[in-house]
C-alpha cells in the first residue's frame, strides 16, 4: 500500500512539470487534452470526469479510484496551508471543482468557491485563479459574476488561452441573456458570424441534413473550420462534462463533419443520460440513429447497383402482391447475407415494430382477399407502387452521389 501511495504522487510530481494548455477549468500542475478519437472521447474521457463527483446512491454509492486519488490530493494540497503557491492553490480549487464536495450531505462547489474566493484576494491578478472561481460561479448559477471575471481574466490569459476563454465568455454571456425551460433549451448561441447571426447546421437547401453543412454557415465557424469548431467545443466538455446542451452542439458539428456514428452517440448522449427533450434535438437524434443503422446495412450489400437491388426487394417485399424482382444473380455474385427484408409499411424497417420481434404468428384461415380488389383499385396501387419505387431509387441514387463527392 505504501509503495502505491509513492508511486501516486512521483505521478503527480512528474505532471506539475507539464505546461498547461486547456481552457477553463485549470489545474496548472497536470493539463489536459481532449483524446483524438472523438468515440472515445465521448465515451471514456468524459466518463472519467464525471466518475470524480460523488457517487450514486441508486447505483450502490461506490466511489471511482479516480475520485479516491483526487481527494488524497486534495487533502495533501490543503496540509500545505498558507504555503500554498498561485499554481497550487488553482489547482486545489480545480479539484473541488471536480469533486463537488467532499464531505456527505455538503453543498456542491461550497468548498471550490471558498477557496478560490480566498485565493483571490491574495493573487488578484493571476489568471488560473480567475477563471476557476468563474467556472464555480457558472456552475451555481451566479452567470453574470463569472462574465465579469472571465472579461477581467482575459487581460491576464497567455496568448495561446485567449481565444478558447472568449468563446467560454460567449457561452456564459449568452446564457445569463436566455429565459429556457428546463429540459427544452436550445442550441447555444456559440458561433456567430461577421453580421452577429448564429451558425446554423443545415444544408444547402436550408433545412437540417444528415452529414453536410451549407458553405454560407460553414463560414460563420472559426475559420470556416469544422474541425476547430470541434475542438473548441471539446475543450469546452472537458470542465463542463455534465452539459447536455455542450453536448447537443458537438453532435451537430460531428454531423456536418459527416461522421455520423459520432453524432448520434453525442446527441442520444444529451437525450438519454441529460434528459434534454428539445423536439428539434429528438428527432435529429432518430434520423442520425436510423441514417447509420442504414449505412451499415448498405455497406454489407457492396457496390451501389447491389444495394439498390436489395433495397428494391424490400420495397417489394412489403407491398401484398407485389411480384418481387429477381436479384439472386447480385446476391449469389456479392457472396454475404444481407437482412431479410421487413415489412416497411406494418411493422417498420430498423427501428423494430410488429413482424420484427422473431415470433410467428398465429395461424388463419386463407382469405381470398384479391377476389375482393377491383380492377380500379388494383389500378390505383399499381400506380402508387410505381412513383414510390420510382421516388425511392432517385432519392437513393442522389444520397449515394452525395456520399461519393
Amino acid at each position: 500500500m505504501r509503495k502505491r501511495t509513492v508511486l501516486v504522487w512521483v505521478f503527480i510530481a512528474l505532471l506539475g512539470c507539464a505546461r498547461p494548455s486547456w481552457a477553463g477549468l485549470y489545474d496548472p500542475t497536470q493539463p489536459l487534452q481532449p483524446v483524438p478519437d472523438p468515440q472515445e472521447f465521448l465515451l471514456r474521457q468524459l466518463a472519467e470526469l464525471r466518475s470524480l463527483g460523488p457517487p450514486d446512491v441508486l447505483l450502490g454509492g461506490q466511489t471511482s479510484a479516480a475520485r479516491d486519488e483526487a481527494l488524497a490530493r486534495i487533502q495533501h494540497l490543503r496540509q500545505q496551508g498558507e504555503r500554498l503557491s498561485a499554481a497550487d492553490t488553482a489547482a486545489l480549487g480545480a479539484l473541488l471543482i471536480r469533486v463537488r464536495r467532499t464531505q456527505p450531505g455538503g453543498q456542491d462547489f461550497e468548498e471550490a468557491l471558498q477557496v478560490l474566493e480566498a485565493a483571490r484576494r491574495r493573487f488578484p491578478r493571476d489568471f488560473y485563479i480567475l477563471t476557476n472561481l468563474a467556472t464555480a460561479y457558472q456552475l451555481t448559477g451566479r452567470l453574470d459574476a463569472a462574465a465579469s471575471l472571465l472579461q477581467e481574466a482575459l487581460d491576464y490569459a497567455p496568448p495561446e488561452l485567449r481565444t478558447l476563454e472568449r468563446y467560454h465568455l460567449q457561452l456564459v454571456r449568452e446564457r445569463s441573456r436566455e429565459q429556457v425551460t428546463l429540459g427544452l433549451a436550445p442550441l447555444d448561441r456559440l458561433f456567430l458570424g461577421p453580421d452577429r447571426t448564429p451558425v446554423r447546421y443545415v444544408g444547402p437547401q436550408g433545412e437540417w441534413q444528415v452529414g453536410t453543412l451549407a458553405d454560407a454557415e460553414r463560414a460563420k465557424l472559426p475559420n470556416g473550420s469544422v474541425a476547430e469548431a470541434m475542438r473548441i467545443v471539446q475543450h469546452l466538455l472537458l470542465w463542463f462534462p455534465d452539459d447536455a446542451r455542450l453536448m447537443w452542439q458537438f453532435g451537430e458539428l460531428a454531423n456536418a463533419s459527416g461522421d455520423l456514428k459520432t453524432a448520434a452517440l453525442a446527441l442520444g448522449q444529451a437525450v438519454y443520460n441529460f434528459r434534454l427533450s428539445t423536439p428539434q434535438l429528438k428527432e435529429r437524434r432518430f434520423i442520425l440513429q436510423e441514417a447509420v443503422a442504414w449505412r451499415e446495412v448498405l455497406g454489407r450489400a457492396g457496390d451501389e447497383d447491389r444495394q439498390l437491388a436489395w433495397l428494391l426487394q424490400t420495397v417489394a417485399a412489403s407491398v401484398p402482391g407485389l411480384p418481387q424482382p429477381d436479384v439472386s444473380g447480385v446476391m449469389v455474385a456479392q457472396g454475404v447475407a444481407l437482412p431479410r427484408p421487413k415489412d416497411l409499411f406494418g411493422g417498420g424497417l430498423l427501428i423494430g415494430g410488429a413482424g420484427s420481434s422473431g415470433e410467428d404468428p398465429a395461424e388463419e384461415p386463407p382469405v381470398n382477399w384479391i377476389a375482393t380488389v377491383s380492377w380500379q383499385g388494383w389500378t390505383a396501387v399499381g400506380v402508387g407502387v410505381a412513383v414510390m419505387l420510382l421516388l425511392f431509387a432517385l432519392q437513393l441514387r442522389e444520397w449515394l452521389r452525395k456520399r461519393t463527392t
